[in-house]
């Protein structure tokens, strides 16, 4: 059947301490296919035992009704989850054999186990990390990454437990980076600061100054030297801007590596904003520098006080670098990622602080010519107001930067228009006009809001002859296409452009088909059973297939077929050529089938040569197939003289002849064997029964004298004929004065038995007669014997051993008397009596009879 479910997991369910049953709705072919995972509240997760931990009953029907039910042996604990799922091996078993048939079961098998392999791999894919198929990114590779991060992972948690600080640094993150942007010209500024300083503090003198601007103008020939001085002090000053430059730059690498970096990004921001007012408040003073520079004429003493104050404020801004290297040391700190960049920042930040101290050294000297203080202030970036101008260096191409940082940014004074340096050169920022300076009009589909500058706005249609499509709507769901070289239309793409030339949707699971020369169109869809049929007038359809109409000419023995058009025989049996299918002749009732070799086999009788016998009779009852040297002879068993034979359904029986004579087998049964197996159809039974045991003298006040012996076992002899070899007979064997018998087992017979004689009397006291027991008898035999017994009359003081003797039996004798006092004798064999005690003594003395012989049973054959 088909498998319509791609899901092979059933589950997770979560375990109560109670439930013991789960179900699952995915196919599997057997109960071991059906693996458990259960994980506990630490989330490990253990693959179960089956048979264990778990049993599985499956539905009857895994095609109609696919799936089961997980029996746990023992209850899931609260909280605990139970995961279904199959473990179908990774093996294809299935294997068709050439000309082999089979059950289309077995191919619907098959697919199924190849889709259900499928679907496991697909699920356990499914939880595997994978990359963008664009990405380029190896498995290996994002393996590495994941174990990277991994190994960082308490970073990543620092990072995500600082994200509202990360958050804030972004908000203002346009102002941090307009200050790095700037920063060349903030540390300008920091340098001067103690003048800029002493200007503000000295304003009222500046302003009293103002109408001697000649003199102070005539003051530029006497500070020649500060000059000089200066422009050491400036390039120093330059070095360290550099290096402050490096250091922003440093910040703003660990700002985008890390950022977890927040609160001391946070703190970083702050030192920025205070070097951010100290420059413009230097800004501000700095303003009417230009025309205040007299006081750097009031001589040396004058510039020396400036220079001091100049070398605090170096100080100051030393100090604010130290800080922002100490903020970028905790941003470091707080992301490992950023750790390089923020050690090389501190680095960087404390060779700023350094080149700020050389600086500050020469701003000692420089602080003499105070011309040159305003010149630097009056380079230096500054606002005008709160909502005024951000001011730019300005300069000449052979003026710029020796040594550029990204984001540097001028207004070039040769070709009068702003500049950045991009990290690798210096390219136009806008071009200083506004507006549309010149325009192409016409077929372009544009038109300027005025004959030359301005906004441009978008009218008419854009030809394709200027990159547009010409068209001014389109077809909703349509296509764009090309309609020649130089015009674009929309709709449903034409067969000719690759397209289906139709706009209504295809049919699922249908098959396109061409429904004229310039469009498609899809059939119905089929079922399961059924191809698809071609239709030379019309579209194709699904259909079943006809075996009659879709199927012509013979099937070839190489694509499974028989190569053949032979009808079957009645009867026959089909068998190969060597080229094609055949088939016998029909056989009749019984025959087997023979093979002839390469030629074509028969039905028949199997001969000898074939293991067989080669007779077609029927044999009669006890009949025997025996080799006559070149086959078999069917015949029957001839009795001979004294020998009768006997044949029977599937049975001979072979046996001695009543007239054949003597018996020459004898068993004596002398202990009791309830079952007996017959030897031969005719036997002759002696049934002896067991002899009285003998009389016993007294001990008490008896008279000197003897006791009579015990009588004889009876006797019965029975010739028995006609017996089936193997049946049974019950058997007694009777002891002393015992009964002896054969009676019927499986064969039926009269009862044959002897009885045992009777004990003797015993003497007892003084006086009183002595009596005889009587022998036994025997019974239902051809020859019935009374056992022997004593003489009463014997018994005597003057004739012991006459009196002691035991009765005589046809098969043994009496016991012996006692010719003096003591026990009497045990009986003879074969059911002899025993024999009597005697005692010739007056005293007292008890003696005791002897024991009669047991029974026996003798069997002739």
């Amino acid at each position: 059947m088909t498998i319509n479910s791609s899901t092979r997991i059933a589950g997770p369910y979560t375990g109560n301490g109670s439930t013991t049953a789960f179900p699952f709705s995915f196919k599997v072919f057997s109960t071991a296919e059906v693996t458990v995972v259960q994980t506990n509240l630490s989330l490990v997760e253990t693959t179960l035992t089956l048979g264990t931990n778990y049993t599985v009953s499956l539905n009857a029907n895994q095609n109609s009704n696919p799936g089961g039910t997980v029996n746990m042996v023992t209850a899931p604990a609260a909280g605990f989850l139970i995961t279904l799922t199959s473990s179908l091996g990774y093996t294809q078993t299935l294997d068709l054999t050439n000309q082999g048939g089979f059950y289309p079961s077995t191919i619907n098998d098959a697919l199924d186990r190849a889709t259900i392999q499928i679907q496991q791999l697909n699920e356990q894919v499914g939880r595997a990390a994978k990359v963008n198929i664009s990405s380029g990114t190896d498995s290996t590779s994002l393996v590495n990454n994941i174990n990277t991060l991994a190994n960082n992972l308490s970073t990543v948690q620092a990072v995500n437990a600082n994200q509202t600080n990360i958050n804030a640094v972004n908000a203002n993150s346009t102002n941090i980076n307009t200050v790095a942007g700037n920063n060349s010209n903030v540390s300008t500024v920091a340098g001067v600061s103690p003048n800029v300083t002493t200007v503000a503090t000295n304003i009222s003198s500046v302003n009293t100054n103002a109408t001697n601007i000649v003199a102070i103008q005539n003051a530029a020939a006497n500070a020649a030297t500060a000059s000089t001085q200066a422009a050491a002090s400036s390039a120093s000053a330059t070095s360290a801007a550099s290096s402050a430059a490096s250091a922003s730059g440093s910040v703003t690498s660990a700002n985008t590596a890390a950022t977890a970096a927040s609160a001391s990004a946070t703190s970083a921001t702050n030192s920025a904003t205070a070097a951010a007012n100290s420059a413009t408040n230097a800004a501000a003073s700095a303003s009417n520098a230009a025309t205040s520079a007299t006081t750097a004429s009031n001589g040396a003493s004058t510039a020396t006080t400036q220079a001091s104050n100049a070398s605090t404020s170096a100080t100051t801004a030393a100090t604010h670098a130290s800080n922002a290297s100490t903020s970028a040391s905790s941003a470091a700190t707080q992301a490992s990622a950023a750790n390089t960049s923020a050690t090389n920042a501190s680095t960087s930040a404390s060779a700023a602080a350094t080149q700020a101290g050389a600086a500050s050294t020469s701003a000692t000297s420089a602080a003499t010519s105070a011309s040159e203080a305003a010149a630097s202030a009056a380079s230096a970036a500054f606002r005008t107001s709160t909502t005024g101008s951000l001011r730019t260096p300005v300069g000449t191409t052979a003026q710029r930067d020796a040594v550029a940082e990204v984001g540097f940014l001028r207004f070039n004074s040769s070709n009068t228009q702003f500049e950045g340096y991009n990290g690798t050169t210096w390219a136009s920022v806008g071009s200083g006009a506004s507006g549309v300076t010149s325009f192409s009009a016409g077929t372009t589909g544009l038109t300027p809001s005025t004959a030359s500058t301005g906004a441009v706005t978008l009218s008419g249609t854009l030809s394709t002859a200027n990159g547009g499509t010409n068209l001014s709507s389109f077809t909703s769901g349509g296509a764009l296409y090309a309609t020649s070289t130089s015009a674009l239309t929309t709709g449903v793409l034409p067969n000719t452009a690759g397209g289906t030339g139709q706009s209504s949707p295809f049919t699922q699971y249908g098959i396109p088909y061409a429904s004229s020369t310039t469009a498609l169109a899809t059939t119905a869809a089929g079922t399961a059973t059924t191809v698809l049929h071609g239709n030379a007038s019309g579209a194709p359809t699904f259909g079943p297939v006809s075996l009659s109409a879709d199927v012509t000419g013979t099937l070839p023995i190489a694509s499974g077929g028989t190569n053949s058009t032979a009808t079957p025989t009645s009867g026959g049996v089909n068998y190969g050529t060597g080229t094609a299918h055949a088939f016998t002749a029909a056989g009749t009732s019984g025959q087997a089938l023979l093979s002839a070799g390469s030629s074509a086999p028969t039905f028949g009788t199997l001969g000898i040569s074939g293991g067989g016998t080669g007779l077609t009779t029927n044999p009669a009852n006890g009949a025997l197939d025996i080799g006559n040297g070149t086959g078999f002879s069917r015949t029957t068993l001839t009795q001979g003289s004294g020998i009768s034979i006997t044949n029977g359904a599937g049975s001979i029986t072979i046996a001695a002849t009543a007239s054949g004579g003597g018996f020459s087998n004898m068993v004596v049964l002398t202990s009791s064997n309830a079952s007996y197996s017959i030897p031969a159809t005719k036997i002759k039974i002696t049934v002896v029964g067991g002899g009285g045991t003998g009389g016993a003298v007294g001990a008490t006040n008896c008279y000197p004298g003897a006791a009579p012996g015990g009588a004889g076992g009876g006797a019965a002899i029975k010739i028995l004929s006609g017996l089936t070899i193997g049946s049974t007979l019950n058997i007694t064997v009777g002891g002393a004065a015992g009964t002896s018998s054969v009676a019927s087992g499986t064969q039926s017979i009269s009862t044959v038995s002897a009885t045992g004689g009777a004990t003797g009397s015993t003497v007892g006291g003084t006086s009183g007669p002595v009596a005889a027991g009587a022998g036994g008898l025997g019974a239902g035999g051809d020859l019935n014997i009374r056992g022997g017994s004593p003489n009463p009359s014997a018994v005597s003081n003057n004739a012991p051993s006459a009196s002691g003797s035991g009765g005589s039996s046809i098969l043994g004798g009496g016991g012996t008397g006692r010719a003096s006092a003591g026990a009497g004798s045990a009986g003879g064999p074969y059911g002899g009596g025993g024999g009597g005690a005697y005692q010739n003594s007056d005293t007292p003395t008890g003696f005791a009879g002897g024991t009669g012989a047991s029974g026996v049973v003798i069997v002739e054959y």
